[in-house]
């Protein structure tokens, strides 16, 4: 058993946490395997597969830059800075240099004619453009991409090309009013926050997806058909008024429900055996009998309900622990050893007066 100490670290500010964790599996996510990097000479002049990028555009005269007519009605790729660039490699045969990320945020972009030059990318950062999903169709052709970024674009659907390798999706700030079939073979962390979501109609067609964030939106339910093998899901801020749609998720570790409008807990069930952490702050929880609902979660060791008009005092600590005698910590602060063995003395209390109670009733049924 970890020391509280160590849990203080791990779990500190825990109602944020998920984002944090998010942060570290996107970065295990954007490996781009095991050739070794080289430096290229900034004397010299190099054409990556189609762009060239010249000595002054290195810094050494006028700064660095991409060219892109702004006039035009469709904003393609054009010259672009080695500062685009990151993490090169080299060519075994041709001893050509080629990158494995790429950077074209904030370029207006509206299409990416000649980005399948880059054949060996494995990261592409299309962050602030004007990018609508006809502009993405060419995408596939980059066989290696394990990342995409496409945060503030003109994505409407999520009907998008399938990426056999890609394992990181991001479509935050898009136009998305309707999450339906991702098709993505190897997909494992998808975020679609602050898009104009009422209805996720998600079909098991990304069989890998370990994390899903859904929030910020306009979801008036969280029922779906989630895919079995998802561990992390974040559905915070939006309109949820119960919880459902959870039946088969046996590997659900994180449920993330903040800023909702939740009274009941009475859409967990035994299925959850693996959830660990549970936030529902700043819900509509009143009535402590709904922390009986717990019970049937026999893994739960984090629960936070700071901002509930349920009282937050330690009356309501001693029935979270009365139905998850496990718990570790509840809102901001870890428990107590003693606290917990309290909690489980009157527990055991409980079971026996309910015992006796059982008995009287069936000796008064008996003699009747």
């Amino acid at each position: 058993m970890e020391s509280e100490s160590a849990l203080t670290t791990q779990y500190e500010d825990s109602e944020e946490l998920g984002e944090k964790e998010i942060t570290t599996d996107a970065e295990k996510s954007h490996t781009t395997g095991t050739d070794t990097s080289s430096k290229l000479d900034d004397s010299e002049s190099f054409n990556l597969r189609g762009i060239m990028l010249q000595p002054d555009a290195f810094g050494e005269g006028r700064p660095s830059s991409i060219s892109v007519d702004y006039r035009r009605p469709k904003k393609m790729i054009g010259y672009l800075s080695k500062q685009r660039f990151g993490k090169f490699g080299k060519d075994v045969e041709t001893k050509q240099p080629y990158p494995y990320l790429l950077d074209l945020r904030s370029l207006y972009l509206t299409e990416l004619t000649n980005v399948e030059q880059y054949k060996h990318i494995t990261y592409l950062d299309l962050t602030y453009n004007k990018i609508t999903n006809e502009g993405l169709d060419i995408l596939p052709q980059l066989v290696h991409l394990l990342t995409l970024i496409l945060d503030h674009n003109k994505v409407k659907s999520m009907t998008l090309p399938i990426m056999k390798n890609l394992m990181y999706l991001s479509l935050n700030k898009n136009l998305l009013t309707t999450m339906s079939s991702i098709n993505q073979p190897n997909l494992q962390f998808l975020f679609l926050n602050e898009n104009r979501i009422r209805f996720v109609r998600f079909v098991d067609t990304a069989p890998k997806l370990h994390t899903l964030s859904i929030s910020h939106c306009r979801l008036n339910s969280m029922s779906a058909h989630y895919a079995q093998s998802l561990e992390k899901l974040f559905l915070s801020y939006n309109n949820i008024s119960s919880i459902e749609g959870l039946d088969g998720l046996v590997n659900l570790k994180w449920l993330h429900l903040r800023g909702n409008k939740i009274k009941k807990l009475t859409g967990f069930n035994e299925e959850l055996s693996k959830l660990y952490y549970v936030n529902l702050r700043d819900n509509e929880i009143a009535e402590e009998q709904q922390l009986k609902q717990l019970k049937i979660l026999p893994l739960l060791r984090i629960l936070i309900l700071i901002g509930n008009p349920i009282n937050d005092g330690e009356e309501i600590r001693q029935m979270v622990l009365l139905n998850s005698p496990n718990m570790r910590r509840i809102n901001k602060y870890l428990v107590e050893e003693e606290e917990a063995e309290n909690a489980k003395k009157k527990m055991e209390e409980a079971d026996e007066e309910e015992q006796e109670e059982t008995k009287l009733s069936s000796l008064s049924e008996g003699s009747a």
